[in-house]
């Protein structure tokens, strides 16, 4: 059974274990024949809403909005409620557990979408290259070898330097 309220565009059930007992007779069951006129709405509302006189169209829609609505709801004693989120009744572990999913999806979409770039970018460098002149590939492999020559001397001083120590801790250890 649903109960229109005239203040509200919502429909009202009342609820199962507060419903009534009592059945309402109907025309063509055991009811003797008895039929119950339609309800009337509260004629307090009505009057409220016919007796509202508005002085421009705007103030005639809010006042009309406003009575549909119904009276506003009490104010709230106590603290006010803080909304923790759609899963705070959910147990702690197992948010925990939603939380290490959703991070451990972003770790490793970002580092999927870090390695295809670099694919993209091997891919356009070798295409440069197959597409280079001679003189291009000439210009290009000079230049790397400059560089490795350049690293090349730098090992080369530090292996010396740490064959100068090696044989410094050799003569001081046998001149002991």
């Amino acid at each position: 059974m649903t109960v229109a309220n005239p203040l509200s565009r919502k429909s009202v059930r009342p609820h199962p274990k507060r419903a009534l007992k009592k059945k309402t007779p109907t025309p063509s069951g055991g009811g003797a024949g008895i039929s119950l006129p339609p309800p009337t709405p509260n004629p307090a509302a009505v009057t409220t809403i016919k007796t509202a006189q508005p002085t421009t169209a705007a103030a005639g829609a809010a006042a009309s909005k406003a009575a549909l609505r119904g009276p506003p709801p009490p104010p709230t004693t106590g603290p006010p409620r803080i909304f923790r989120g759609p899963f705070a009744s959910w147990p702690r572990h197992q948010r925990y557990m939603v939380t290490a999913g959703f991070a451990g999806c972003i770790i490793i979409g970002t580092l999927a979408g870090a390695v295809m770039k670099m694919d993209q970018e091997v891919k356009a460098e070798k295409q440069k290259m197959r597409e280079a002149t001679t003189e291009e590939r000439t210009a290009f492999l000079e230049e790397r070898r400059e560089y490795l020559v350049g690293q090349k001397a730098e090992l080369d001083k530090k292996i010396g330097g740490l064959h100068e120590r090696m044989k410094a801790r050799e003569s001081g250890l046998s001149g002991r």
